[in-house]
């Protein structure tokens, strides 16, 4: 093998990926749009604060669905918390937590989170899913 052969192999290692079962895949698909839909209103009483704002009960369903789409996608890729994938989960659950406790503005911090999981959520594979580590 040639030496530019290596580097684009290297350049581009992607984590082990397993079977997933059909019925995984649809629950993931119906677990992510809930999860949007729990981050869309998570969202709103940020900004919209109505009938005292925040509701804690809110904050644990988007976190539940959260780690519920977490283990789905763990299900079929196997190192992902090795890949750039499971870092920026792992990054968007500390920096929502430092949000909500306000050691950082929640405005800032939340627009910031959704750019950041719609720029890794449209990225080609080879980027959501490149080893780190």
């Amino acid at each position: 093998m040639d030496e530019q052969a290596v580097s684009k192999a290297e350049k581009n290692r992607v984590g082990r990926v397993a079977f997933r079962p059909a019925w995984l895949y649809y629950l993931s698909i119906m677990v992510r749009a809930v999860h949007q839909l729990f981050a869309a209103f998570v969202v709103a009483a940020f900004f919209y604060p109505i009938n005292g704002g925040f509701s804690s009960s809110l904050l644990l369903l988007v976190s539940g669905s959260g780690l519920l789409l977490f283990a789905a996608e763990g299900a079929r890729h196997r190192q992902i918390c090795r890949e750039v994938t499971g870092v920026i989960m792992v990054m968007k659950f500390v920096l929502l937590g430092l949000a909500v406790h306000l050691f950082l503005p929640p405005s800032f911090t939340l627009v910031f989170l959704f750019l950041v999981s719609s720029f890794i959520s449209h990225a080609p594979r080879n980027i959501r899913h490149r080893l780190l580590f």
